[in-house]
């Protein structure tokens, strides 16, 4: 059976990330790990997007947005086995760091015209 991996990225405050060590929030085990890493500067295009990760629609925003990053000529970056970098931004979700590392999300319930999150593709550099 082929397992998904989910990856989490959430962005760490300055005064947490300047310690010289952090703490990690979960404790290391099979099922789940932690880690903090610098993320590289990166061109990306992004599309609105009314619903979360999971929701069936994703899939037709991704298409949507690969097709407009296209047309404006655009380049997709691709990843080791040749496929778009799609990525979700989940606006509502607020990370709460304490003076170990991340506390805590809380998430924000906010109207679904606002379309707050965002469907993400990560472009090539030029």
């Amino acid at each position: 059976t082929k397992m998904s991996c989910i990856t989490w990225t959430v962005p760490v405050a300055t005064c947490v990330a300047s310690k010289p060590e952090l703490p990690l929030p979960v404790e290391e085990n099979d099922e789940l790990g932690c880690i903090y890493e610098l993320e590289e500067r990166r061109r990306v295009a992004t599309l609105p997007f009314n619903g979360e990760p999971q929701d069936a629609e994703v899939s037709k925003a991704r298409q949507q947005l690969f097709e407009a990053v296209q047309k404006d000529g655009l380049i997709p970056k691709l990843d080791e086995n040749g496929r778009p970098i799609f990525f979700f931004l989940q606006n509502e979700a607020k990370a709460c760091f304490v003076e170990e590392g991340l506390g805590m999300v809380i998430y924000e319930d906010r109207p679904s015209f606002t379309k707050s999150n965002e469907v993400g593709l990560e472009l090539e550099l030029k």
